[in-house]
């Protein structure tokens, strides 16, 4: 079962490996296909001979495509371009075409005269174009980066023991030092400017909490109002609804006075009493009518303005609620039109009726004269009783004047309220400009405010390009270590922590380095480490670590003058120098210490010893006022197989988390680190993120996470 697995797992890689030969294969053959495409392109170009610009860069690009593999090709094409380049003085084109011509004197002729020479000469033409301002300095950086430094690293490794090419190497020492000046500068540029920006969006950031809070209140109170004006409308309703109902009370108490006048008419007539009295009777009633009539007509036309002003006031709102409000309303006053029109009209029938039975009550009357006469005695009990009905009549003529003069001053109410709801609406319409003129501006501020973001994580994007390119890649660092793990989690994009691996000769380093603050702050230093660990170790040739340290601490205090400007930026470091062929580490640390993890043999089992090398308490760089050098000691420890090594930021055990959100500590560090130490590295590393993960839970990264693990191993 165990060789079935085992053949199992070989079928398993070697698929895997098949599909990773395939897919590079494909990448290959679409790398070949491109650059074919982009040769054509420039050799039809370069085929036009138009002795421009153009033509130098499609020679400089092509020279660099023929650079890999066709050298002598490559240096025929940068040859060209830089004649092309000199004659029409095109600057640019001839740093290009140097660099590219020192390039090829450096690796392929082993020629360092005129590798310096073309390097020199590209040098000053870059400075040249950057003082002009026609060129920014990350070209001169660059230039150093990719061209200069390596093509120097790679004459000293063949020519460092002749003595005729001391003078060139010097010459080459100054450009690197020079490109560590480069790096320092470009440093404190970038932070300046994203300091500056970092202020600009917290002032941006206030300004848009203040308009927040302004816009808040100010929809607080537009709602405080729109919750009055509802109120207002349903104790207007009411209103209407009470006018309606005096209107129809008023229309019924209309009717039966027109009744009680036919029967007062038809009395007075059977009384024969005068004519004079019957027109006095008749205008007086006539008068009553022509005020209840006034009083209609002037409810109507109050009635009318208060519709035109609702209409008014409602053309002029373009919610939609309150459109829909208005076409109820109008149906509403529609139905009531209309009932009221019915009514009238079943009135008018009604009088049109009575009137024609009055006439034929007349010529019955005229016919019964004598009939009547005969009557006095009963015709005089019904007078009495029409005194006693005029009066009740009169009565409810006083009822329906008071009730007149009510609705009058509930017409003045309302036409009082109709003022205030369109003062209301008219503040109300400015406070929505002022509130879509604040939004228009907060708009525009979170436009500015996103593209300032954008800004600022394109250039930390980049800037973790640059870190990445620093860092040892884990192909080389496996070439150099036989088991190891490295924990490397940065809190942002870039990061203040970075690890340092290099072999040299016999003796193995690796730094694990702390940086002030994380992000791109801590980025620029992790860079401005990086520079000075190469330039101390690889160019000074210093290795025991605690002169190593004592010269970055120098290097970062120069660099930065922190003598004169009061900078305290610094860095806390681990770094182990590992011989292994002499079973030895040595060990300095500038606050940082070293676990070391002892493996004993029982008959028990093994027992594994945690040994703690704590690093001195001075960190690099970072004090203003020494009274004395800043000394690091050195730590010499025998190592034996088996035995594994740790070193650390402080990332990891000051990470808030746990059930009371406390930090993790270090004793939990070490128990953790002791649990660990016999598992394989890879495990090692998984238990190691998966004890990071419970601890945190939902709390976030509070800095850069550094850990490096290193089994010594039997040589």
């Amino acid at each position: 079962m165990l060789d079935f697995c085992a053949f199992k797992q070989i079928q398993n890689d070697i698929f895997f490996k098949l599909i990773v030969c395939i897919f590079y294969i494909i990448s290959s053959l679409q790398l070949i296909v491109a650059q074919a495409d982009e040769t054509a392109a420039l050799r039809m170009i370069i085929e036009r001979n138009t002795q421009d610009a153009t033509h130098v860069n499609a020679l400089v690009r092509l020279a660099q495509i023929y650079y890999p593999n066709n050298s002598k090709e490559a240096e025929k094409l940068a040859d060209k371009a830089l004649e092309i380049a000199i004659r029409i003085n095109y600057d640019e084109g001839l740093a290009n075409a140097l660099t590219i011509l020192g390039d090829i004197d450096a690796y392929h002729h082993n020629s360092p005269e005129r590798a310096l020479e073309h390097h020199e000469r590209a040098y000053q033409v870059y400075k040249k174009l950057y003082q002009e301002g026609k060129l920014d300095k990350w070209k001169i950086y660059q230039f150093l980066k990719e061209h200069a430094i390596p093509a120097y690293r790679v004459i000293y490794a063949k020519n460092h023991n002749k003595k005729r090419y001391q003078k060139l190497l010097i010459r080459y020492q100054q450009l690197n030092t020079e490109y560590v000046d480069y790096l320092a500068t470009l440093a404190s540029e970038t932070r300046s400017v994203l300091d500056k920006t970092e202020s600009e969006l917290k002032d941006k950031e206030k300004i848009l909490a203040d308009k927040e809070e302004i816009i808040q209140s100010k929809d607080d109170e537009i709602r405080r109002r729109e919750r009055e004006i509802q109120e207002r409308e349903k104790e207007i309703k009411a209103k209407e609804r009470e006018l309606r109902k005096s209107r129809a009370a008023l229309s019924e108490k209309s009717t039966s006075e027109e009744l009680l006048q036919q029967i007062n008419e038809e009395l007075l007539t059977n009384l024969g009493m005068s004519d004079s009295a019957k027109r006095a009777l008749n205008d007086k009633i006539l008068a009553q009518e022509y005020i209840l009539e006034k009083s209609k007509r002037k409810i109507a036309e109050q009635k009318l303005k208060l519709e035109h002003e609702q209409q008014a006031r409602e053309r002029r709102n373009i919610l939609i609620g309150v459109i829909i409000f208005v076409l109820v309303a109008v149906l509403v006053v529609v139905i009531i039109i209309y009932r009221s029109y019915q009514k009238q009209k079943k009135a008018y029938a009604l009088v049109k009726k009575q009137k024609e039975r009055l006439e034929e009550q007349q010529r019955i009357l005229k016919a019964q004269k004598e009939e009547l006469e005969q009557k006095n005695q009963e015709i005089l009990q019904k007078s009495i009783e029409l005194v006693q009905r005029n009066e009740e009549i009169m009565r409810q003529a006083i009822e329906i004047q008071e009730q007149k003069e009510e609705l009058e001053r509930q017409n003045a109410q309302i036409s009082e309220q109709y003022v205030e709801i369109e003062q209301i609406n008219v503040e109300i319409l400015a406070q929505r400009d002022a509130l879509e003129q604040a939004n228009r501006k907060l708009e525009t501020l979170n436009r500015q405010l996103q593209e300032a973001n954008n800004d600022v994580k394109a250039s930390i994007t980049y800037a973790q390009r640059i870190q990445n390119a620093l860092l040892p890649q884990i192909e080389e660092i496996k070439s150099i270590l036989p088991e190891f793990f490295i924990l490397f989690q940065p809190r942002d994009i870039v990061s203040g922590d970075f690890y340092w691996i290099h072999k040299k000769e016999n003796a193995i380093f690796i730094a694990a380095i702390d940086c002030t603050g994380h992000g791109v702050p801590g980025a620029f230093m992790s860079m401005l480490a990086d520079a000075l660990l190469t330039q101390i170790i690889i160019d000074k040739h210093i290795h025991s670590p605690e002169q190593v340290l004592g010269a970055m601490h120098e290097g970062v205090r120069q660099l930065l003058r922190q003598a004169e400007t009061g900078n305290r930026d610094g860095m806390d470091a681990a770094l182990v120098v590992w011989y292994r062929e002499q079973h030895r580490i040595e060990f300095a640390g500038a606050k940082n210490p070293l676990f070391l993890v002892k493996t004993t043999q029982t008959p028990q089992g093994n027992i594994q010893e945690l040994v703690e090398i704590k690093g001195d308490i001075s960190p690099i760089g970072g004090q203003q006022k020494e009274k004395k050098p800043t000394r690091f000691q050195k730590h010499v420890i025998d190592t034996h197989p088996y035995h594994t090594f740790y070193i650390f930021s402080d990332g990891y055990q000051d990470q808030f988390g746990g059930e009371k959100g406390r930090k993790f500590m270090v004793g939990n560090f070490k128990k953790l680190i002791t649990e660990i130490a016999p598992k394989k590295m890879n495990v090692q590393k998984a238990m190691l993120i998966q004890r990071h993960e419970e601890w945190k839970g939902d709390l976030g990264q509070v800095d850069d996470i550094l850990i490096i693990g290193v089994r010594i191993g039997k040589v």
